[in-house]
């Protein structure tokens, strides 16, 4: 009688485990699951992620990697005020859509949340107050966007002997971190996307311009052109014409004329309306400079070498090349007004 009621009771115990178990498992995927992005959804601006995604203006709201704070996410209003931190982490290509956050980090120690691991290369997916962290896949990237309800991402396979698939591919995965797939066995620099589609310039191969169609993932070639880093704006595709030295153009897709913007190499570039700012490569006079989308009123913001190239609707920012700080700013549009991005440094201050 005794071993009968301790067999009970063992069983008793294993199935209350047993259902707390799939219970826990129950809540921990419901609270993955996250309501579909509006239609039309584009994470962050081509421009903004080619220079390494470190900016995104999202509802009114600028996020961004603080370089003053090791690179964790921060929030703001465009005009610098009521800056927040988000989550602890050296964070790069973040995107935005509903009431989430997606980036990618190389060190994202210290972070809490669910799914979280302590450290590792991985994309993230966080709510706007960063009080969820989700893991959603663990991979080594250098560029990745939001379309939609999918997470397009290049991936580096950590060793090539160790595995069957490419040593660089373009995959994705949905925001909810279903579904994973590898699309093609190319290393593109992705950022741009129109009408449902991703339009790219291979970095390897012939350079010339593909489009990803993301309802189907059928990659098909679209120009003959030898395009790098191309952003639509208006039926307009400005880019780095590869085969003339990255001189910078445009390509009309009404009537396939190309006008030539800045008729010097140009090694960086980000768009902003009807303003360029870009970063030539004149080693007699290397400056950061702004032009029109029309190839007038050219000006010199900085001399020097200048990288990550971030532009919201108040300010641009970047940084000397090699050098993560100071972080420098000037008002996106009217006149050049060089300055620190001190509101970054005393907020990263204020969270010591």
């Amino acid at each position: 009688m005794k071993r009968a009621l301790k067999t009970i009771i063992i069983l008793g115990i294993l199935t209350v485990l047993i259902v707390g178990t799939l219970l826990v498992r129950a809540i921990v995927k419901k609270s993955q699951i996250i309501p579909p992005n509006a239609p039309n959804t584009i994470g962050n601006t081509a421009g903004n992620l080619y220079n390494g995604g470190l900016f995104c203006e999202h509802d009114g709201i600028v996020y961004f990697a603080n370089a003053y704070d090791n690179g964790s996410l921060y929030a703001m209003n465009p005009d610098q005020s009521n800056i927040v931190k988000i989550t602890s982490g050296d964070i790069s290509f973040i995107n935005a859509g509903g009431n989430y956050l997606y980036y990618y980090s190389e060190s994202a120690a210290n972070q809490t949340g669910l799914g979280y691991v302590r450290n590792g290369r991985a994309i993230y997916r966080t709510d706007i107050s960063g009080q969820t962290t989700v893991l959603l896949t663990r991979s080594t990237t250098d560029g990745m966007m939001l379309v939609n309800d999918t997470l397009y991402y290049v991936n580096f396979a950590e060793d090539d002997t160790q595995r069957d698939t490419a040593l660089v591919t373009l995959a994705s995965i949905t925001t909810n971190g279903d579904n994973p797939a590898t699309i093609a066995e190319i290393h593109p620099k992705i950022g741009c996307c129109q009408n449902g589609s991703i339009y790219y310039g291979n970095t390897t191969g012939d350079h010339y311009l593909y489009e990803l169609d993301t309802a189907t993932n059928n990659v098909s070639l679209f120009l003959e052109i030898e395009m790098y880093q191309p952003i639509i704006q208006n039926d307009i595709i400005y880019y780095m014409d590869i085969a003339d030295d990255y001189r910078l153009k445009a390509y009309s897709l009404s009537d396939q004329s190309i006008t030539t913007i800045v008729d010097e190499r140009v090694d960086a570039f980000n768009l902003s309306g009807s303003i360029i700012y870009y970063q030539n490569c004149n080693p007699e006079d290397y400056a950061l400079k702004r032009i029109g989308i029309d190839g007038t009123n050219e000006e010199l913001v900085k001399s020097g070498v200048y990288t990550n190239i971030s532009i919201t609707s108040d300010y641009v920012y970047f940084t000397e090349f090699g050098n993560d700080l100071p972080v420098y700013q000037t008002p996106t549009t009217g006149d050049i007004m060089i300055s620190n991005f001190s509101a970054a440094f005393d907020a990263a201050v204020n969270n010591d």
